[in-house]
């Protein structure tokens, strides 16, 4: 079985440093368990290191370059909802991409897709 590519959507912006870091790490983790899965997760979050200042880039920017890289994955992991999070959805699903909502969702898409092969 060829590994997912799992596009991991979750909320990043937040009124302070402190809640964008613990927003980061939250999905690091759960990019942590997809890895664990034998999956590979893109985790758009990693890129708070590009920018940390959050001053670099522009929102859009940053949503044109998350889009692209959903373009490429598999299947969407939704784990939470913000402005970005329900855009990222909403392309998915136009894109005809499946959507998990969990991590029980996204074994099972896992174990029907591997079926399927």
């Amino acid at each position: 079985m060829r590994p997912l590519r799992v596009y991991l959507a979750a909320p990043y912006t937040a009124a302070t440093e402190a809640e964008r870091l613990a927003n980061v790490e939250k999905v690091v983790e759960v990019g942590r368990l997809v890895m664990g899965m034998g999956h590979h997760p893109f985790v758009p979050h990693l890129s708070h290191h590009l920018d940390p200042q959050n001053d670099r880039f522009v929102w859009e920017e940053w949503m044109d370059w998350c889009l692209d890289w959903l373009g490429v994955c598999d299947i969407l992991l939704f784990l939470g909802e913000s402005k970005g999070t329900l855009l990222e959805l909403e392309v998915a699903r136009k894109r005809g991409k499946p959507v998990a909502f969990s991590i029980v969702e996204l074994e099972r898409f896992a174990a029907f897709y591997e079926e399927e092969e």
